[in-house]
């Protein structure tokens, strides 16, 4: 069983469909980074002045609310020393939704303006405000504490963030892999008759996944001499964080894998090849869309509802992508992997006298089994869907013989 960790940083993006385009988010990310590194640079009389105006930009759209909230709380993150100055930041004058976030990244005691506003959007049923409280269920922030302490109808509406996550049993990973929806009603049937990849890891992320694939008749992916088509992969997080923190591990659960980036860039950070483009299932009543992609047996589960509560805590811009960086601690647990800040890695550069183009190969085999010829410009095309699911807790790499239990031969 795994508990539900504190949420130290975090970020939100409405389950709404509001969310920036993958393609155009990073770019957005990257410059509220500048401006919130410039105000925390500025002289004292200027900062609140400057934090107001760059604040009122960003939250004039609600998808840039989360943007500029994620990048205050990497700020906060990579440059502790800038915490003295941000803190001090007057929050009065934000939305609900952005106070409350920005109060739990700076870790405020006491937010009586911030209870007044969260109390205010819950009486008139604000759903975008209700699933980013709820989200922050397990905060240790004193200010969001209070919350559940003093207001009883939020506490019983965010009941249930309180289950642990369990991964699934042996019966209910062989259904997931033989009897899984086909997808033909989800999102006009853009993922029928495609790809499915499945990523089987341990709960301790500190040790590598593997990777396998199905064709669209739901037929294992296999090597030209018969083995199963396999590759090896690390979901972990390098600030040691869990799924539903900001810059955590990958979550377990369901994505789909639409696309790639426009280019292989930052390429110390991502790799040679461009980075797949993981989407969050959207919200829907009971979670039926979501369900519609498992088989029954999972339904009332919770193994895949990682992904949701990160999902509306507000977690984005995740990727499957390799990187350049080296690790070069053989006592590591995932060498020769190198962990991200959320996404999945795929190995890369040489290793031991291996040079690794995994990332190479997961594009080139995905366009395969679309039909499609492995080159540059059929990247676009790529339509999987992508399952991440925990299997145990066992001390050791992910590997073939491990699934063995699950049919997979």
């Amino acid at each position: 069983m795994r508990r539900i960790a504190p949420l130290l940083i975090l970020i939100f993006l409405s389950p709404f469909g509001w969310a920036l385009d993958p393609i155009e988010e990073e770019p957005q990310y990257d410059k509220y980074l500048q401006v919130i590194k410039s105000i925390s640079e500025a002289h004292a009389f200027d900062q609140q002045k400057q934090f107001e105006e760059q604040v009122y930009r960003a939250t004039k759209t609600k998808n840039h609310q989360a943007l500029f909230a994620r990048a205050f709380s990497e700020i906060l993150m990579t440059q502790p020393e800038k915490t003295e100055t941000l803190k001090f930041l007057q929050l009065n004058t934000l939305p609900a939704t952005l106070h409350l976030l920005l109060a739990h990244v700076i870790q405020k005691q006491t937010d009586i303006l911030m209870e007044i506003k969260i109390h205010d959007q819950w009486t008139i049923d604000n759903t975008d405000v209700k699933a980013t409280v709820c989200a922050l269920r397990g905060s240790k922030t004193p200010a969001i504490q209070n919350l559940f302490k003093k207001y009883p109808l939020i506490r019983q509406d965010c009941s249930h963030m309180q289950s642990a996550i369990r991964p699934p049993s042996t019966s209910q990973i062989r259904d997931l892999l033989n009897k899984l929806p086909n997808a033909r009603n989800y999102r006009e049937g853009r993922f029928y008759k495609k790809p499915t990849l499945f990523q089987f890891c341990r709960t301790r992320r500190n040790y590598s996944c593997i990777q396998l694939m199905k064709d669209g008749d739901n037929r294992w992916v296999r090597n030209p001499n018969g083995s199963l088509w396999h590759q090896g992969k690390l979901s972990l997080s390098r600030l040691g964080k869990e799924y539903n923190q900001f810059n955590g591990e990958t979550p377990a659960g369901i994505y789909t894998l639409d696309g790639v980036m426009p280019e292989a860039n930052k390429q110390n950070v991502y790799g040679r090849y461009r980075r797949l483009i993981m989407t969050f299932i959207p919200q829907s009543k009971n979670e039926n869309t979501m369900k519609s992609l498992l088989p029954l047996s999972s339904h009332s589960e919770n193994w895949w509802k990682e992904a949701l509560i990160a999902r509306d805590m507000g977690r984005s811009a995740l990727r499957i992508h390799g990187t350049l960086r080296r690790n070069e601690n053989k006592s590591t647990t995932y060498y020769p992997y190198y962990p991200t800040l959320g996404c999945v890695a795929s190995l890369e550069t040489e290793y031991d006298g291996i040079n690794y183009i995994d990332q190479r190969h997961l594009l080139d085999q995905l366009m395969r089994q679309q039909g499609l010829q492995p080159i540059y410009q059929n990247e676009t095309r790529i339509r999987a869907r992508f399952y991440v699911i925990e299997i145990n807790d066992h001390k050791a790499p992910v590997t073939l013989n491990d699934l063995k239990v699950y049919g997979v031969n």
